[in-house]
């Protein structure tokens, strides 16, 4: 190519990323000696490697200035690796991968210059606090969520969680404790990131998932983290966890950690209850959406990212003590490996696969057009400034007309959510028996027992129904019952009107019932095997069909 036609493409390609992208335009307006430079030096045709974004930001950023300094190059730099970024992903030079993976890159390496920043300059005061061994005993520093996958999108916040390896003191002429000492690092690594200043800000830090939220301390020891976990730990935090990786200070501390904590988000046994916990966070999350209006909201509306995600967690959470290969923070791998062990069929992982892709490139391209966090597609065609992103979108979609990627974003949700409803959906029986079962529920949770479950037991041709029923009474009178929690009641609750509707198939219903009962009541403290026969119908119809052929296999049970 000629210097003029390699210009001419030059210009073009300037024309096309200031159509797609605001933020990109106004940069390079700004900075028109800086865009040259990176031409003339290769870095918007070269693949944005780990190594070489991590060099650009240490090159730039002397740590050793002081938080006060460190703010202007640090978010300078920033702003001009996400231009880089964004300039390769928007001439389709750059594949989903390579952008996700870059933007994990930069990220990681401006968080690793602002707790240097922030450590060089409490040491020049205090001193440092150091282990056993007399080494500097670093801050662990855990990127959560989609940082933790190395799969970022472009303009999010950034969840971090803090810990150290042990306490002690810090070893200046004014020391102070270890805790003390990583709390004002972290308040002042999060004003490095957060603050917005002439040169905008870095990223927005979120430090709520941390143990006790908002009321817990801004870092504990790896003691103290694994003690939370085992006795305060919560089902979504399991789920958190599952994308945590090390991703500044202490990396050896980092991993460590993890290792501790594997045990908590990983069971030894298949978890069933994972599924419950999940609808019960998605039904939160579709009452926001109801709430706020947001149903073309493409990460966490109907079919959106957050439903991959959730059938990809589900499954980890399930089966990921019993195969190891799910214990990876990657979702596309994860899905990979769903599909290799039958976990999911191959035409439920292409979908998903090809919409996840398809999503995360779109929620690119929404965020790269003014560099502010949005998952939200724009409503409104009326207006003038919406007709122009919406056909921004669409051209760097690869999309002529505005309507086809309409279709195409919500062909590609409709298939993720009819995915996620198979995943997450209870199919014990079927459509004409779902009243049967909600009667049965009723009349088990009614406060005061009336005859109406004798009568519904009567309906499924239980010999002795009074009987029958009498015995699943004493049951939740029982010292057993009572001593359940109220997930434990719930759950028992969802189980008795399947396991009676099941036992009524089998060839003797008041033997079979009598049975089942005497095994569940050995497993009724046991919710995580109560959650398995809710969940799998499989295993349920197994357990009954057991019990019916014999009473000593349901004694050995």
């Amino acid at each position: 190519m000629s210097e003029k036609d390699a210009n001419q493409n030059f210009e073009n390609q300037i024309a096309t990323v200031s159509r797609f992208s605001n933020f990109c335009g106004t940069w390079m307006e700004a900075h028109k000696d800086r865009l040259h430079a990176l031409n003339s030096a290769g870095d918007l045709d070269s693949k944005a490697e780990t190594e070489s974004i991590q060099a650009a930001v240490f090159k730039a950023c002397d740590p050793g200035i002081g938080v006060d300094k460190l703010m202007a190059p640090l978010r300078q730099v920033r702003n001009e690796r996400m231009f880089v970024i964004a300039w390769r992903d928007l001439l389709g030079l750059a594949d989903l991968q390579e952008t996700l993976g870059a933007l994990s890159a930069l990220a990681d390496a401006c968080i690793e210059t602002a707790l240097l920043g922030a450590e060089q300059e409490l040491a020049a005061r205090y001193g440092y606090v150091r282990n056993s061994d007399g080494e500097i005993q670093r801050l662990i520093t855990i990127g959560m969520g989609k940082l933790g996958g190395r799969e970022l999108n472009f303009s999010s916040d950034i969840d971090l969680i803090f810990a150290y390896q042990r306490n002690g003191e810090s070893d200046g002429g004014k020391s102070i404790e270890a805790q003390e000492f990583y709390k004002r690092q972290i308040q002042q690594i999060v004003r490095l990131l957060n603050e917005n200043t002439e040169d905008g800000f870095v990223y927005r830090v979120d430090t709520r998932l941390r143990p006790f939220g908002d009321a817990g301390a801004m870092a504990a020891s790896l003691g103290a983290m694994e003690g939370y976990y085992q006795n305060h730990g919560r089902e979504w935090e399991r789920y958190a966890w599952v994308k945590a990786r090390p991703v500044a200070g202490d990396i050896d501390g980092g991993l460590k950690l993890i290792k501790l904590l594997r045990p908590f988000v990983y069971r030894r046994y298949l978890d069933f209850s994972a599924f419950e916990s999940i609808r019960e966070m998605k039904a939160m999350i579709d009452k926001q959406v109801e709430q706020r209006g947001v149903e073309h909201n493409i990460k966490i509306g109907r079919g959106g990212i957050r439903e991959v995600e959730f059938i990809a967690q589900a499954f980890q959470l399930i089966r990921g003590g019993h195969e190891p290969e799910l214990q990876d923070n990657r979702l596309l791998p994860v899905l990979a490996k769903l599909e290799q062990e039958n976990h999911l069929p191959a035409h439920a992982v292409r979908d998903l696969n090809q919409a996840y892709k398809f999503l995360r490139r779109l929620e690119n391209r929404l965020q790269m057009w003014a560099d502010q966090q949005t998952h939200t597609l724009p409503d409104d065609q009326s207006s003038q400034d919406s007709v122009v992103q919406w056909q921004a979108l669409a051209e760097a979609m690869d999309y002529d007309e505005i309507q086809e990627l309409k279709t195409a974003t919500e062909e590609h949700r409709e298939r993720v959510h009819q995915q996620f409803q198979q995943v997450f959906s209870v199919p014990q029986v079927d459509d004409e028996d779902g009243q049967q079962v909600q009667e049965l529920r009723t009349a088990w949770l009614d406060e005061e027992p009336s005859e109406q479950g004798a009568k519904l037991l009567s309906a499924l041709e239980f010999e002795d129904a009074e009987a029958a029923w009498k015995a699943l009474l004493e049951l939740r009178g029982s010292g057993q019952f009572r001593s359940l929690g109220d997930r434990g009641r719930r759950r028992l609750g969802e189980l008795i009107p399947l396991l009676i509707h099941v036992t009524a198939t089998t060839e003797n219903p008041d033997t079979a019932l009598q049975r089942v009962l005497s095994v569940l009541e050995g497993i009724i403290g046991r919710t995580t095997y109560v959650a398995l026969l809710v969940e799998n119908p499989t295993a349920l119809s197994r357990f009954i069909s057991l019990c019916a052929a014999s009473p000593w296999i349901s004694g050995q049970i």
